[in-house]
Protein backbone atom coordinates (compact mmCIF):
# COMPACT_ATOMS: atom_id res chain seq x y z
CA UNK A 1 0.00 0.00 0.00
CA UNK A 2 1.19 3.37 -1.11
CA UNK A 3 1.16 6.31 1.07
CA UNK A 4 -1.80 8.04 -0.73
CA UNK A 5 -3.54 4.42 0.09
CA UNK A 6 -2.55 4.70 3.73
CA UNK A 7 -3.63 8.02 4.37
CA UNK A 8 -6.90 7.36 2.87
CA UNK A 9 -7.43 4.23 4.66
CA UNK A 10 -6.65 6.64 8.01
CA UNK A 11 -9.18 8.81 6.57
CA UNK A 12 -12.14 5.74 6.05
CA UNK A 13 -11.51 4.45 9.71
CA UNK A 14 -11.59 7.91 11.06
CA UNK A 15 -15.15 8.38 9.91
CA UNK A 16 -15.96 5.15 10.30
CA UNK A 17 -15.31 5.84 14.04
CA UNK A 18 -16.92 9.57 14.16
CA UNK A 19 -19.93 7.78 12.67
CA UNK A 20 -20.26 5.00 15.16
CA UNK A 21 -19.75 7.55 18.15
CA UNK A 22 -23.05 7.94 20.41
CA UNK A 23 -23.99 9.77 23.67
CA UNK A 24 -21.80 8.40 26.42
CA UNK A 25 -18.56 7.46 24.27
CA UNK A 26 -15.31 8.60 25.39
CA UNK A 27 -13.31 11.02 23.00
CA UNK A 28 -10.01 12.36 23.19
CA UNK A 29 -9.63 16.22 22.38
CA UNK A 30 -5.96 18.25 22.10
CA UNK A 31 -5.80 19.93 25.33
CA UNK A 32 -5.38 23.82 24.90
CA UNK A 33 -3.27 25.15 26.87
CA UNK A 34 0.15 25.54 26.09
CA UNK A 35 1.84 23.37 29.69
CA UNK A 36 0.01 20.08 29.19
CA UNK A 37 0.61 18.63 25.89
CA UNK A 38 -1.63 15.26 26.40
CA UNK A 39 -4.68 15.03 25.34
CA UNK A 40 -7.86 15.56 27.13
CA UNK A 41 -10.43 12.59 27.38
CA UNK A 42 -14.08 13.52 27.74
CA UNK A 43 -17.85 12.20 26.75
CA UNK A 44 -20.11 13.00 23.62
CA UNK A 45 -23.12 14.56 25.11
CA UNK A 46 -25.00 14.45 21.94
CA UNK A 47 -24.72 13.47 18.04
CA UNK A 48 -26.81 14.88 14.99
CA UNK A 49 -26.46 14.19 11.47
CA UNK A 50 -23.50 16.71 10.92
CA UNK A 51 -21.78 17.34 14.81
CA UNK A 52 -20.69 15.84 17.11
CA UNK A 53 -20.92 17.98 20.62
CA UNK A 54 -18.60 17.11 23.59
CA UNK A 55 -18.03 18.97 26.52
CA UNK A 56 -14.94 20.79 26.61
CA UNK A 57 -13.69 22.05 30.45
CA UNK A 58 -17.53 24.30 31.34
CA UNK A 59 -18.46 24.30 28.13
CA UNK A 60 -20.18 22.48 24.62
CA UNK A 61 -17.99 22.59 21.87
CA UNK A 62 -18.80 20.94 18.97
CA UNK A 63 -17.05 18.47 15.97
CA UNK A 64 -17.58 17.75 12.73
CA UNK A 65 -18.95 14.37 12.44
CA UNK A 66 -17.68 13.59 8.95
CA UNK A 67 -13.95 14.89 9.87
CA UNK A 68 -13.82 15.00 13.80
CA UNK A 69 -12.09 18.79 13.57
CA UNK A 70 -13.75 21.70 15.90
CA UNK A 71 -16.45 24.00 14.34
CA UNK A 72 -14.95 27.23 14.35
CA UNK A 73 -11.04 26.52 13.91
CA UNK A 74 -10.08 23.50 11.84
CA UNK A 75 -7.46 22.04 13.43
CA UNK A 76 -8.49 20.45 15.95
CA UNK A 77 -9.28 16.95 15.92
CA UNK A 78 -11.43 14.06 17.98
CA UNK A 79 -9.66 10.94 18.58
CA UNK A 80 -10.08 8.12 19.68
CA UNK A 81 -9.58 6.76 23.29
CA UNK A 82 -6.10 4.33 23.31
CA UNK A 83 -4.25 2.99 25.89
CA UNK A 84 -1.30 5.41 24.79
CA UNK A 85 -3.80 7.93 25.10
CA UNK A 86 -4.81 7.33 28.46
CA UNK A 87 -0.81 6.76 29.18
CA UNK A 88 -0.35 10.27 28.19
CA UNK A 89 -3.50 11.67 30.11
CA UNK A 90 -2.06 9.49 33.28
CA UNK A 91 1.70 11.00 32.53
CA UNK A 92 0.56 14.53 32.39
CA UNK A 93 -1.39 14.23 35.50
CA UNK A 94 1.69 12.99 37.35
CA UNK A 95 3.74 15.32 36.35
CA UNK A 96 1.16 18.13 37.13
CA UNK A 97 0.69 16.88 40.94
CA UNK A 98 4.63 16.47 41.15
CA UNK A 99 4.65 20.30 39.71
CA UNK A 100 2.23 21.22 42.80
CA UNK A 101 4.36 20.20 45.29
CA UNK A 102 6.08 22.05 48.32
CA UNK A 103 7.01 19.82 50.35
CA UNK A 104 8.58 21.53 54.38
CA UNK A 105 11.09 19.85 56.37
CA UNK A 106 8.43 18.46 58.98
CA UNK A 107 6.31 16.74 56.31
CA UNK A 108 9.70 15.23 54.92
CA UNK A 109 10.33 13.87 58.45
CA UNK A 110 7.04 12.37 58.44
CA UNK A 111 8.08 10.20 54.93
CA UNK A 112 9.47 6.88 56.05
CA UNK A 113 12.93 5.82 55.17
CA UNK A 114 12.25 3.05 52.99
CA UNK A 115 9.83 5.31 51.40
CA UNK A 116 12.24 8.16 50.85
CA UNK A 117 14.71 5.45 49.18
CA UNK A 118 12.15 4.29 47.04
CA UNK A 119 11.72 7.66 45.76
CA UNK A 120 15.23 8.51 45.79
CA UNK A 121 16.00 5.16 43.65
CA UNK A 122 13.09 5.77 41.13
CA UNK A 123 14.36 9.62 40.26
CA UNK A 124 18.10 8.20 40.45
CA UNK A 125 17.04 5.58 37.39
CA UNK A 126 14.59 7.91 35.58
CA UNK A 127 17.40 10.32 35.21
CA UNK A 128 19.94 7.72 33.58
CA UNK A 129 17.56 6.01 31.88
CA UNK A 130 16.96 10.07 30.00
CA UNK A 131 20.43 10.51 29.86
CA UNK A 132 21.12 7.00 28.13
CA UNK A 133 18.85 7.26 25.59
CA UNK A 134 19.71 10.68 24.96
CA UNK A 135 23.14 9.35 24.40
CA UNK A 136 22.30 6.97 21.93
CA UNK A 137 19.48 9.09 20.04
CA UNK A 138 20.71 9.61 16.27
CA UNK A 139 20.26 12.73 13.73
Amino acid sequence: MNHYEEQEARKAALKDWLMSLKEGDEVAIPDRSRYNRAPHITTVLRVTATQIVVKEYAQEVRYNRYDGTRRGTGFATLKPVTDEVRAQVKRANDCDWLRTLTLRDADIEKIPPYVLGRMRDAYNNSMALHNTTQHHEGP
